[in-house]
């Protein structure tokens, strides 16, 4: 007795292996999504490290200026590092934290008023080193506190004019 098989297959078969076909489809598509994802978390990963570091070495700065004024190339250095921050901030995530950053920007215009430094020199680093961004790197509020509302308008135009 022979059996004949037909090598055509029935209808429902073609329709689970569509679905099979779409289903591994998707799965892939999810696995490139959560590797995507775990970049993401790595990535936010460093960011809170070096925010931490900046941090740090911000608050590090204004502890010292308590004791022994500090030159200005020590604040240069400082707002290169929150540049720095800005930078790598948006290359991982597309913007920038500028409420985080007026905060160490803050901390670096008390000690450089602690340290005797003038607040043109300041808003020229600042300037120098963030470009276009300076604008949103200092809160007027701290210009205010640390140097005075004539360095604030002096800011004011400055920025306006960069």
């Amino acid at each position: 007795m022979h059996i004949i098989v037909s090598e055509e297959r029935p209808s429902w078969v073609r329709v689970v292996e569509e679905w099979i076909d779409e289903l591994k489809s998707r799965v892939d598509a999810l696995e490139k999504r959560i590797d995507e994802l775990y970049k993401k978390i790595a990535d936010i990963f460093e960011l809170h490290s070096e925010l931490v570091d900046v941090f740090s070495a911000t608050r590090a700065l204004l502890v010292i200026t308590l004791s022994t004024p500090v030159s200005l190339n020590v604040i240069e250095d400082g707002i290169k590092r929150w540049k720095e921050f800005a930078d790598s901030y948006r290359k991982h995530l597309g913007k920038v934290p500028w409420p985080t950053i007026q905060v160490g920007i803050g901390m670096i215009l008390a000690a450089a008023k602690v340290s005797n430094i003038d607040f043109d020199h300041v808003a020229a680093i600042l300037i120098e080193i963030f470009g276009q961004d300076a604008r949103h790197v200092v809160k007027i509020e701290d210009v205010i506190k640390f140097y005075g509302i004539e360095n604030a308008d002096k800011w004011k135009r400055l920025i306006k004019a960069s």
